[in-house]
């Protein structure tokens, strides 16, 4: 090409030389006829041919002074394929430098011939050449070196793979996490040769997914530990998720996720008529309703409170559903409606305090007038045994008043040593009457007594045996059964070391379901139509308040056994014997504090006819005055009854405090128609000497008039 380029030149100026002369010739010889040196050869004949010559030799020219023109040198050296190549090389050579990723060419046995700088730093050195001859697949932890060769053999195969994560080990022995692409470069004939791969370390991208991971577990873990039900719904009422609160208030629907709401939650194929859900959809506002939890036959078996609120798309910002969030309140109004019916309790407590308080009184009256006439009354004589029947009847009267003293208000025991056989046996008696059920008692012959409150305990046996009686409407026999015996500390019976009275009471009723075992002692708590609820919560109260335990055993079908512990005293003590009742020594002078004007006047007439003086107050004012003038005539009174409640005036207690400062030797016996009350258990601490519950027969003043008169 070159010397072709040199030869152009001189060629083209000979062939404009000839062509020139051939024109000239040429038109001598034909148009002006001259001779030459030619005119041999320019004949009339030969005239047309050395025009044809000529513009043979122009055209020559012409051509050659193209090829001149396209071809004369630029000033600029000309590129070789070399050169290009070179230029070519440099370009792919600075796209692989500044790539951000690794590039690696490795053979086919993974030994590198080829990688970057980026490759170098990835691995932890400066310069490339430090990796060139290595083997590849050094540089993937050991864990992983299996599954890329596995990768390598499918590239082999297919041509290409991406995406690939392995952990990648640098020269100091250190690990990041690298995604690698990897293909197959082939030679010109399509034989594989190399292996291409392109490395990203993704270290930042792991630590932001590992983030973003930790977030949607705590957001999780979140959502599944509320203790309220979430439920997400989308624009058409379908559940798209759920939590496991909403999974177990729905447990009758599961599944719930796909399906309707008002499908899954309340069994309707209609959307609910007041849906708080479709007024958020329709609003974009949060909403509020409650609603009724029903079990898989309809059945309401709860509330629930439904808060809800609109769920808004992040990038477009448009309401895509709602958000759920339901509260369980079932137990919130079981407690609003204890805190109601405790109320209405109270107020029942206070009438019902009040009437057996007047009730009591009314009683004492009785049994003090039917005292005095079985005095008056021979034994023998059948009227004798008539009043007897009233006193008992009248003493079953006052365990009722009892009864409901402690089921309206409680109360503190009043403690006294006594022998449960036969208490027991009386209570489940008395309870029975007129009942087609029996009772059988199993009773050790030694068994222990116990400080107990005999009206109290009385009417836990009473609540009892009442239960087991409605347990058997065809009839049936209960069985009791009491033993003494010595406790360890055990976590099947939480109580403190000792001796204990053990009282089974068992039934072969129609027995307790196991799901209502746990709560048959708690307030209100009855599966009686009519039922209250509150009897066997009573018998539990008491039972704690005599420091003892109670428990159950039952099964549908297989009756009910109750184990009663209550504590009891050594074996060698008992209660303490009766006094016998004799006449007190006459001539004492007596006080008596009391609103009640047939008390009063009855108390009269029988000290009287024991022959003791006795002055009579209504209430504490008067009783003072009565107290400190006789005091000042150095005329005192040996003993002052006081009652203890007196509506609108002075009660005993107040009146107590004014006497020990009068006097502080006096002594004084309280007296009252609320036997729970605390100063009727406590009533040292409040300066008596004795106490006596209305009502009360003679047998029982005259053993407290002993006590105190002899103190």
């Amino acid at each position: 090409m070159k010397n072709y380029k040199t030869l152009q030149l001189p060629v083209l100026i000979a062939l404009a030389a000839a062509c020139v002369w051939c024109i000239h010739a040429g038109y001598q010889s034909v148009v002006l006829h001259q001779g030459s040196f030619f005119n041999e050869l320019v004949r009339p004949a030969a005239g047309d041919q050395f025009m044809r010559l000529a513009l043979v030799l122009a055209f020559g020219l012409v051509l050659l002074v193209q090829a001149y023109i396209n071809n004369r040198p630029s000033g600029k050296k000309e590129k070789t394929a070399q050169d290009q190549f070179s230029e070519s090389d440099a370009l792919y050579r600075a796209i692989v430098e500044t790539s951000p990723e690794a590039i690696l060419i490795s053979d086919l046995d993974g030994r590198l011939i080829m990688a970057n700088h980026r490759a170098a730093l990835m691995n932890g050195v400066k310069d490339e050449k430090e990796i060139i001859g290595q083997n590849f697949y050094d540089f993937i932890a050991p864990d992983d070196r299996p599954h890329a060769r596995e990768n390598a053999q499918i590239v082999f195969a297919t041509g290409i793979l991406q995406n690939l994560e392995y952990a990648m080990v640098r020269k100091d022995g250190s690990c990041f996490p690298g995604e690698l692409n990897l293909s197959i470069i082939c030679d010109e004939k399509g034989n594989p040769r190399y292996f291409l791969r392109i490395i990203r370390d993704i270290t930042q991208r792991k630590k932001a997914e590992e983030e973003l991971r930790q977030q949607q577990h705590f957001l999780a873990s979140m959502f599944s530990s509320i203790q309220d039900g979430i439920s997400i719904l989308d624009k058409d009422l379908i559940i798209k998720n759920v939590n496991p609160i909403m999974e177990k208030l729905y447990r009758h629907a599961l599944p719930l996720i796909g399906k309707k709401c008002h499908s899954a939650y309340h069994g309707s194929d209609l959307p609910c008529a007041v849906c708080p859900s479709r007024k958020t959809l329709a609003t974009g506002l949060a909403a509020y309703e409650t609603s009724p939890l029903h079990d898989d036959r309809g059945a309401i078996t709860g509330w629930l409170e439904l808060y809800t609120f609109p769920l808004i798309d992040i990038a477009s910002r448009e309401l895509i559903g709602v958000i759920e969030y339901v509260r369980d309140i079932t137990e919130k109004r079981k407690a609003e409606a204890l805190i109601q019916q405790t109320q209405r309790m109270d107020s029942i407590g206070v009438l019902a305090g009040g009437i057996a308080h007047d009730f009591n009184n009314i009683l004492t009256a009785i049994l003090v007038n039917v005292s005095l006439a079985k005095i008056n009354t021979a034994q023998e004589n059948p009227l004798y045994e008539m009043l007897a029947s009233v006193e008992k009847a009248t003493f079953r009267a006052r365990g009722l008043t009892q009864q409901l003293l402690t089921f309206s208000r409680g109360g503190t025991p009043v403690k006294t040593v006594s022998s449960l056989a036969d208490l027991i046996r009386d209570a489940c008696e008395f309870a029975l009457h007129g009942s087609n059920v029996r009772c059988t008692f199993s009773f050790a012959k030694d068994l222990w007594p116990a400080e107990i409150d005999e009206g109290q305990i009385t009417q836990v046996f009473h609540n009892l045996v009442i239960n087991a009686d409605q347990a058997m409407p065809e009839g049936g026999t209960i069985a009791l059964t009491a033993e003494n015996c010595t406790l360890a500390q055990s976590p099947a019976v939480p109580l403190a070391q000792g001796a204990y009275c053990k009282i089974v009471v068992s039934d072969t009723g129609i027995g307790i379901p196991a799901e209502y075992i746990q709560k048959i002692f708690d307030p209100y708590f009855t599966t009686k139509q009519k039922g209250t609820g509150l009897g066997l919560a009573t018998t539990y109260s008491i039972i704690k308040k005599h420091n003892g335990f109670i428990s159950v055993d039952s099964a549908p079908g297989k009756g009910t056994t109750f184990c009663i512990y209550l504590p009891a005293l050594p074996h060698g003590e008992s209660p303490a014997p009766q006094a016998a009742v004799t006449t007190c020594k006459s001539g004492a002078k007596i006080l008596v504090m009391d609103d009640d004007e047939t008390i009063r006047g009855t108390l009269g007439e029988l000290f009287k006819s024991m022959g003791h003086f006795v002055t009579l107050a209504d209430e504490g004012a008067q009783m003072l005055k009565i107290y400190e003038q006789a005091l000042a005539a150095k005329e005192p009174f040996d003993l002052v009854i006081l009652d203890l409640t007196v509506p609108g005036a002075m009660g005993g207690k107040e009146a107590m405090g004014h006497l020990l400062r009068i006097n502080p030797n006096v002594k004084a016996i309280v007296s009252s128609g609320y036997a729970h009350d605390p100063i009727m258990a406590q009533f040292k601490k409040y300066g008596f000497c004795a106490t006596i519950a209305k009502p009360y027969n003679f047998d029982d003043l005259q053993r407290v008039l002993q006590a105190a008169l002899a103190g």
